[in-house]
């Protein structure tokens, strides 16, 4: 592996054949290692590659094998009952199947199959066990010992399925992954004047880790808390009430349940409650707080919270904060006014594509520290370490659901809409417990040419959001169009709304953008009729891929001129509660992608501050100084 490193530093702006051989080399030395050899059974290793969660946790981090399956063959040829994996090649997860692809065939999506085998770490008598995937993208089909025990649509979105028939000694889990776009999928793809649709590279496979959990009778799926108090002017009068919700399933028979907890220095009180057997529950625990320290960028304190029921234990970090939106559409965080400043990036590797290592992540996240970011954002739910990281540093999360850019097409199609739906139930539900979540984002850049189903959608996402979160804040991020004078309903209905704007750059679908002095007005218009929305920048940026004239598109120099006259108008603008520049680094969008370059290097998009290696352009230093010098309450 260090050989294939040296190769990209090599090429310290890889072309698709530097990327190409690497992949390929790889490759061959995994089947090198593996060729003829059937699979050996290993002890997962205890604990998981994050903090927050239950007791008894264990990851698959032990030999995998992948068999891609391009044709659709697998499972009449049932590799789902495979029990020797010598015909398959030997990788490690995380893994992008197509990582080093830059075909349309990768981007589109396909078919690989996973597989490893394990022995059933020690248990006591009665213990039952769960499967956590914290990333399968997109539509995954679980097989443990040649059984079906499950299934999942969503990329991005950690889910569980109960390890049902999980023997002592050796099991052999099987997982098929579908990455297949579709007009209907979510996120979708279609083909528009000769080029394909999409936001970011489709990478597929087992993306983020796979984790085993023992449990007893009794599980703690997951914990949300919630604070109510008074706050002025950043901090906390009198003390906070603090409610404690936590899902808790009884694998038993009919029987009470006494939760015990403790929230920093308090006791948390929960009822002695009946549950059903075979049942779930929501029970809700409360406790105060006293004095509480706030968490916010300035200062994140974070409480320990800790739950337990018989057999199993839930900890997590916890922060007190308060999020209002007035009616003139400003933010305030602990009642401070706000005047955030943060990068949207995306987790894209030249060889090892999506699915990242703790180094990787160690490394993106240097590059924020330098920028002095308060806020991050994709447009996917981040990976459970981030949220960590997030919630440790003070920097808030845009958080996602990974719908970008629906037309009509998907807007009018009732799976399409059912799939937003259960894939935004699923986010809140499951990233509810991090105080560094700022806001549920509905949808990005949706273009539909009536109002209808968007508005009908985001009523369904709002619903299923405030009643898992009643206190978060819902949001959706709009394209800019100048001349759009379509007031979209569905726009009313959010807390906070993101403008993606590249006035500058594109010359827009609706009237030119590309002269950068009608950006006030615009703003000063959508500050008009969306007047109680509290409003964010939440794109804007420039390709760049060379140096030359100040005046050319796609050179440093442009970007930074470009950055630094947008700047110049949006620190000004009293209305705008935060920024987010586009992007962190150069990062793979899709084959053909030209981001209105007039040198494109397809399939990159070259509009980051930072080189896809993290060597930082020119215009990194313009973000930085804006960024450093910009307190984030004002």
């Amino acid at each position: 592996m260090v050989f294939f490193k040296q190769v990209l530093r090599i090429h310290s702006k890889p072309d698709l054949r530097t990327v190409a051989l690497a992949a390929v080399l790889l490759s061959a030395l995994l089947l090198a290692l593996t060729a003829g050899s059937a699979s050996a059974a290993y002890s997962p290793k205890q604990g998981a590659p994050f903090n927050y969660g239950q007791s008894n946790r264990f990851t698959l981090s032990g030999q995998w094998f992948l068999k891609q399956d391009p044709s659709n063959i697998g499972l009449a040829a049932q590799y789902q009952k495979t029990t020797n994996f010598s015909g398959w090649n030997g990788i490690s997860v995380p893994n992008a199947f197509n990582a080093g692809d830059a075909s349309e065939a990768s981007y589109i999506g396909s078919i690989a199959w996973y597989g490893t085998q394990f022995n059933r770490p020690p248990s006591p008598g009665g213990s039952n066990w769960i499967l956590q995937f914290n990333s399968a993208n997109m539509r995954a089909s679980i097989y443990l010992n040649g059984r079906k025990i499950g299934s999942h649509v969503g990329g991005n979105i950690p889910f569980e399925v109960p390890a049902s028939g999980m023997r002592s000694g050796v099991n052999t889990l099987v997982v098929r992954t579908d990455s297949r776009l579709t007009v209907s999928s979510v996120p979708s793809v279609e083909e528009r004047s000769d080029q394909l649709t999409g936001g970011w590279w489709n990478f597929g496979g087992l993306l983020r880790e796979v984790v085993l959990r023992r449990v007893g009778r009794y599980d703690i799926s997951g914990l949300a808390t919630r604070s109510y108090f008074t706050a002025s002017k950043g901090k906390a009068k009198g003390a906070a009430r603090i409610t404690v919700v936590a899902t808790v399933k009884n694998y038993g028979r009919k029987g009470r349940i006494q939760l015990r907890g403790r929230y920093g220095p308090s006791k948390i009180r929960f009822r002695r409650t009946l549950l059903r057997a075979k049942s779930t529950a929501q029970l809700i625990g409360t406790a105060t707080v006293r004095k509480p320290k706030l968490w916010s960028p300035l200062s994140p304190k974070l409480y320990s919270v800790s739950v337990s029921a018989p057999g199993v234990t839930y900890n997590q970090k916890a922060g007190i904060r308060k999020f209002a939106v007035s009616s003139k559409g400003i933010l305030r965080i602990n009642g401070l006014e706000t005047r955030l400043r943060g990068v949207s990036f995306h987790e894209s590797d030249v060889v090892t594509g999506a699915a990242w290592s703790p180094a990787q992540r160690a490394d993106n996240n240097a590059l924020f520290k330098k920028l002095g970011v308060n806020m991050i954002r994709t447009h996917y739910p981040m990976a459970p370490q981030q949220m960590e990281w997030a919630d440790k540093n003070g920097v808030f999360v845009w958080l996602q659901v990974q719908s970008f850019r629906p037309r009509n097409t998907q807007l009018r199609s009732p799976s399409y809409r059912k799939q937003v739906v259960q894939l935004t139930k699923e986010m809140v539900a499951r990233y509810r417990e991090y105080p560094s979540v700022l806001t549920y984002n509905l949808s990005n850049e949706a273009v539909p040419s009536d109002t209808k189903y968007l508005d009908a959608l985001f009523v369904q996402q709002i619903k299923v959001a405030k009643q898992l979160d009643p206190l978060g804040l819902i949001s959706a991020d709009y394209a800019s169009a100048p001349e759009d004078e379509l007031q979209h309903p569905a726009y009313r209905r959010v807390d906070m709304l993101g403008i993606n704007e590249y006035f500058g750059w594109y010359p827009g679908q609706l009237g030119s953008t590309l002269n950068v002095s009608g950006l006030r007005p615009y703003l000063d218009y959508l500050h008009r009729i969306y007047s109680h929305q509290a409003l964010f920048i939440t794109e804007f940026g420039a390709e760049s891929n060379r140096h030359g004239s100040a005046d050319e598109l796609g050179t440093y120099e442009f970007q930074t001129n470009f950055f630094t006259a947008q700047l110049n108008i949006l620190r000004n603008v009293p209305y705008l509660n935060g920024l987010f520049a586009w992007a962190l680094r150069d990062y793979w969008v899709r084959p053909e992608w030209t981001g209105g370059n007039p040198d494109p290097s397809p399939p990159f998009s070259r509009k980051g501050l930072f080189e896809a290696d993290g060597t930082p352009k020119p215009a990194e230093a313009v973000i930085e100084r804006e960024f450093k010098s910009t307190p984030p309450f004002k």
